[in-house]
């Protein structure tokens, strides 16, 4: 009896201690209360909140383990045991994934849906993101982030109607959300509707001035749609955020080429290949080879221009080529 007093009290003390910040200290009150009296499980999961608070997440997911551990019946702090464990877990997506299909199979609540469709999209899995949302929006059909998440969902699948749809539906609520304008923007540029897309990206750039993406977007509708200067300025813009990465180079280079600033152009080039060491932006130096060549020619240097071309040809043709 009196043990039983003790973790009773223990568990309080945690509580107390939870409420006062005191983190570590109610994770010791937990773990006594336990100690005290093992039939109290509920002390377990409470000392994996109060590690978690701590800013001990290995401990956390530690404590949350040994709860779920416990072959408990059906129980909703099960099922936020193992959405935590989730949410500790989710720079490791496949592992986040699996806790929250844990949490799902206890109790079916939209968060878990939600999360789960998250980390559901970011393996790239768009079949179960979509499942995933859907069924949070079937629980509870005015939940934002799950239209929202449905919306960037079906946006990856091409499904331009059906994310414009959903992505309206936000905006009514959320006229302030950026990520929306650079969805919104995407779909507009796939349908060649560049003013548009120009305008949904400049709302976006507005929220949030250093999204890279946003700005590239923009520079790239700014592009196709014949404003050069336009373009050269979100480029520059993207460039000045993240001078080490090539591909603004690239993109830089091909803005000034188009200007007939020649020289421009091939500082950008060169400065691109320095930095594309590791070769990530092969694409767009395979892309933008043919223009170089023209760049060197522009600018005069002949020899350089032929040694480039000499070099494109031998690359193209292939072994048993008669070329």
């Amino acid at each position: 009896m009196i043990n039983w007093l003790l973790s009773r009290m223990w568990f309080r003390l945690g509580h107390v201690w939870l409420r006062m910040g005191r983190s570590s200290r109610a994770a010791e009150a937990f773990e006594k209360a336990y100690k005290g009296d093992t039939s109290l499980k509920l002390a377990i999961y409470w000392k994996g909140w109060a590690e978690f608070k701590a800013g001990r997440p290995e401990e956390a997911v530690r404590e949350y383990n040994r709860y779920v551990s416990c072959e408990l019946d059906r129980d909703d702090y099960l099922a936020e045991a193992y959405a935590m464990i989730g949410l500790i877990l989710w720079g490791k997506h496949e592992s986040a994934l699996s806790s929250y299909e844990r949490a799902l199979r206890v109790v079916p609540h939209p968060s878990y849906f939600i999360n789960g469709g998250r980390a559901a999209f970011e393996l790239k899995d768009w079949a179960k993101a979509e499942a995933y949302f859907k069924k949070a929006i079937d629980l509870h059909p005015s939940n934002y982030e799950a239209v929202k998440g449905l919306a960037c969902t079906v946006l990856k699948r091409d499904d331009f109607d059906e994310a414009e749809k959903r992505i309206n539906w936000c905006l009514e609520r959320d006229p302030a959300d950026h990520d929306l304008y650079v969805a919104r923007g995407w779909i507009f540029e796939h349908r060649g509707q560049y003013r548009e897309a120009i305008d949904a990206l400049l709302e976006a750039v507005r929220l949030e001035p250093d999204d890279v993406n946003a700005l590239v977007g923009l520079a790239a509708c700014y592009e196709e749609d014949g404003s050069y200067e336009d373009a050269i300025k979100y480029y520059s813009r993207a460039m000045e955020m993240e001078p080490d990465n090539a591909k603004h180079h690239y993109l830089l280079s091909n803005g000034y080429y188009l200007l007939k600033r020649y020289p421009e152009a091939l500082e950008h080039f060169r400065k691109a290949r320095v930095l594309d060491v590791d070769r990530k932006c092969t694409d767009y130096r395979e892309y933008y080879a043919e223009q170089h060549v023209a760049i060197l020619t522009a600018c005069g240097l002949h020899e350089e221009a032929k040694a480039e071309r000499d070099a494109l040809d031998a690359a193209a043709c292939k072994p048993g080529d008669s070329t």
